[in-house]
């Protein structure tokens, strides 16, 4: 795991947070774990047989998957249910799902985001085989079911998953996003003209990735935090309880310090609002905003304030 500017450590802001992360589900189980052994590329089966096909049954919460009476195909196989309208997802894009997943021919499914009621956030670069072969190249707003052979997906098995060794294992996906490593804010968002007075410098303009922040010479170290919107978005708000998706620079407050970037090091993260865990003056701020954010640790006098310039690139 290479490290970066991230806006989630303990529900504040580091420049040291481990990065792939952001919003994943919470089981070991869950589709964002690791696989268990290596597997060569293959192109998925992009037009199975439906009828060889689980379907989808239940609604919200409920939502799984019926299996047919057959045997589980062979291979990697995608069926588009419904296909989206949205970005081409690519290997290395972090994606935003729901998603239910169940062991070939059980009932019980072992991890589901419509049970926990909120989508998954998660790199396709950390993920099991199959799901990163599987939704490369679909698009953002599709639904799909994926069966994924043990050999793409948990090769060793997974005992808290309830998967066996040789398991061949199922999903029903919808996509509600997809980010780019070079995933931005609105270029077209509102200059607020405050660019000018800021503590710092950097290079990228808006829709552009940012690189070399700096703070200026001769500039007092902050006392809270607080942002400034640099040029604002259309998009929705940032509020308790909805996931913001971000790219962001960061640099400690001195002029001789050096800037980290999630633009070079991992793409898009998420986390999670709520007013008290560090980041209150980002609440109300929209989707596809460029912002100035300072934070300083209330608790923690000896840390340096922290400066970042933030993308916001998405709210749910």
């Amino acid at each position: 795991m290479r490290k970066f500017a991230a806006l989630v450590l303990a529900g504040a802001l580091s420049l040291s947070l481990a990065a792939c992360g952001s919003s994943k589900p919470s089981s070991e189980g869950s589709a964002s774990a690791p696989a268990s052994s290596a597997a060569p590329a293959v192109k998925p089966d992009t037009n199975p047989d439906a009828a060889t096909m689980p379907t989808v049954t239940g609604s919200a919460k409920t939502t799984k998957l019926a299996f047919p009476k057959s045997d589980a195909p062979s291979g990697l196989k995608v069926l588009v249910l419904e296909e989206g309208k949205g970005r081409v997802l690519e290997p290395t894009d972090t994606v935003v799902a729901h998603y239910v997943g169940q062991v070939w021919g059980n009932d019980t499914p072992f991890d589901s985001s419509f049970s926990r009621g909120a989508p998954a956030a998660f790199s396709l670069q950390g993920v099991i085989p199959g799901w990163t072969q599987g939704l490369s190249g679909q698009k953002v707003g599709s639904k799909l079911i994926v069966s994924i052979p043990s050999e793409l997906g948990y090769a060793e098995g997974n005992d808290q998953a309830g998967i066996k060794k040789g398991d061949t294992i199922a999903f029903y996906i919808e996509l509600v996003d997809g980010f780019g490593k070079d995933s931005s804010g609105d270029p077209k968002a509102k200059d607020t003209g405050k660019l000018k007075d800021l503590p710092v410098t950097y290079k990228g303009d808006l829709g552009k990735p940012v690189t070399d922040l700096k703070v200026k010479d001769g500039q007092a170290v902050p006392e809270k935090s607080e942002a400034i919107v640099i040029a604002e978005g259309s998009g929705p708000k940032i509020d308790d309880g909805k996931t913001f998706y971000y790219q962001s620079a960061a640099v400690n407050w001195d002029p001789k310090a050096t800037s980290v970037s999630s633009y070079d090091q991992g793409g898009a993260q998420a986390t999670t609002f709520a007013s008290g865990n560090g980041l209150d003056p980002l609440k109300g701020i929209r989707a596809g905003s460029r912002v100035f954010f300072v934070m300083v640790d209330p608790n923690n006098p000896n840390a340096k304030a922290q400066a970042f310039i933030i993308d916001i690139v998405a709210v749910h």
